[in-house]
């Protein structure tokens, strides 16, 4: 089953869903939590986050029970974005919540935002908590910098041109996902 967005459509509800995230006091490097299947709804998420200078925190919720509740209280995101079903596997979550499901998503309208907030190349775009070597989640903070040096990297490596595709089959929670 595929859903489709246009550009503007995602630009959309990702201004929508950044202005009830500015309301809850995220902005520059500000942590949210992101746990949902991938999903339109995750990339909404995702791009939302970036709006207002925010930094995503990937929790995968196939990860074991004990594991997202690790991540939870080693992170402390402000905002947790997920979907309702998996709400009851993430109520060690003490802080605000917003859900990610469709019918919601597909509903929001804002005004036009524009360009995500002005940050600065160091600032994070997301925080990763792999496992590491000890089984407990570290974080591993990723800088705007580092994901645009990746970018400068494939783009002088592979060369592609303007009508070829892409595919990332990265998890989000993995750092070259960004």
């Amino acid at each position: 089953n595929q859903h489709f967005l246009s550009y503007a459509e995602l630009n959309q509800r990702a201004d929508a869903l950044a202005e009830k995230l500015t309301r809850l006091g995220v902005g520059a490097e500000s942590l949210v939590a992101i746990s949902a299947e991938r999903s339109l709804e995750q990339i909404i998420a995702m791009l939302a986050v970036l709006k207002p200078d925010g930094a995503y925190v990937p929790v995968d919720p196939a990860y074991p029970d004990d594991r997202l509740a690790a991540i939870l209280e080693d992170a402390r995101p402000r905002v947790l974005l997920t979907r309702e079903h998996l709400m009851p596997r993430l109520s060690t979550f003490a802080g605000a919540v917003m859900f990610l499901d469709a019918a919601e998503t597909a509903s929001m309208k804002s005004a036009p935002r524009g360009a995500a907030a002005a940050g600065g190349a160091g600032n994070l775009p997301d925080v990763l908590l792999p496992s590491g070597s000890t089984g407990k989640p570290k974080g591993v903070m990723l800088t705007h910098r580092a994901a645009v040096s990746y970018v400068d990297w494939c783009s002088e490596t592979f060369q592609p041109e303007c009508d070829d595709r892409f595919s990332s089959h990265a998890p989000f929670h993995f750092d070259l996902s960004i």
